[in-house]
């Protein structure tokens, strides 16, 4: 992308929304919603080489604006966290392209995000280069492997 925004600010904002309501913020607060942790640059990432899936967001992004207009609001993030969360289940029974093409991209990039990962516990960071610990290595279990017989494999 190189300093380009795959979307436009006003889409930002409400492909935000959209992630919020995907993966809202938990009550007590523990859990961050998936728009508030920054997820809409990973979205920018992963579709910016893929000009059908952007547009597909575009669309979708477009289709919810103009439900929020009908219902009286300015655009979809105008909407309240409740009323963005049923025009997006009602945008998805309609067209289910918005959120299905976000749906991955979105669980990754939320279940891989450091608060997130804080949040459940766990530490925030990748499993390498400081990896986990893993119990010793036990020759005998390769006992049977090496005791076998005969051919295990075929010439091709």
């Amino acid at each position: 992308m190189a300093g380009k925004s795959l979307f436009t600010p006003p889409e930002t904002i409400a492909l935000a929304a959209v992630l919020d309501s995907i993966i809202p913020p938990s009550p007590d607060g523990r859990m961050p919603g998936a728009g508030e942790i920054g997820l809409v640059t990973r979205i920018e990432a992963d579709f910016a080489s893929n000009d059908e899936l952007a547009n597909v967001v575009r669309a979708g992004l477009a289709a919810l604006d103009a439900a929020a207009r009908e219902q009286g609001a300015a655009s979809f993030p105008a909407l309240e966290p409740p009323a963005r969360a049923a025009a997006v289940r009602l945008q998805h029974e309609a067209d289910p392209s918005l959120v299905s093409t976000l749906l991955f991209s979105t669980l990754i990039g939320y279940y891989e995000h450091p608060q997130v990962l804080v949040a459940l516990g766990q530490e925030p960071r990748p499993p390498f280069p400081a990896g986990y610990a893993m119990a010793p290595f036990d020759p005998a279990l390769l006992e049977p492997v090496r005791q076998r017989t005969g051919k295990l494999y075929r010439d091709c």
